[in-house]
């Protein structure tokens, strides 16, 4: 399989995040996008994609990181901000109940909103390449 570029791992962390689905055929390179079955009514327009998922076992998932990942990366970007007192209401924010959701309304309301934009997309980034790694590992030591 012929390497992933940097804007197809950057496009499959653009895709995870919105909430698709994201498969890499390990034999051929190509991806696939759907949307989770579970929340969509009308699956219709990705018909060929579920068939072709159901059809090739050379398909594998490429998971989005867990909700645990998913704080880890909050909290790494609030670690590294300089001691003032955005930082400080930002840890409240990781230590009290619904972190993610009052983690984002923090960030909407403050001066580093572009800044945890880029962090956060950086770390998916990371994420994918990462993921993309295990999963070819793995189907090598598979086939």
């Amino acid at each position: 399989m012929t390497p992933l570029t940097q804007e197809q791992i950057k496009e499959i962390a653009e895709e995870l995040q919105t909430g698709m689905l994201c498969y890499l055929n390990t034999k051929t390179g190509e991806i696939i996008y759907v949307p989770n079955e579970e929340l969509v009514y009308d699956t219709k327009e990705w018909e060929d994609s579920f068939k072709k998922l159901d059809n090739d076992f050379n398909f594998r998932e490429i998971e989005k990181p867990n909700s645990k990942e998913q704080f880890t990366i909050m909290e790494d970007f609030v670690l590294a901000l300089p001691d003032d007192k955005i930082k400080s209401e930002l840890l409240d924010v990781l230590d009290d109940e619904k972190p993610f959701r009052n983690f984002r309304k923090a960030i909407d309301k403050s001066h580093l909103r572009n800044e945890w934009f880029a962090f956060n997309n950086k770390k998916l980034v990371d994420w994918v390449t990462e993921e993309i790694q295990f999963i070819l590992e793995r189907a090598g030591d598979e086939g």
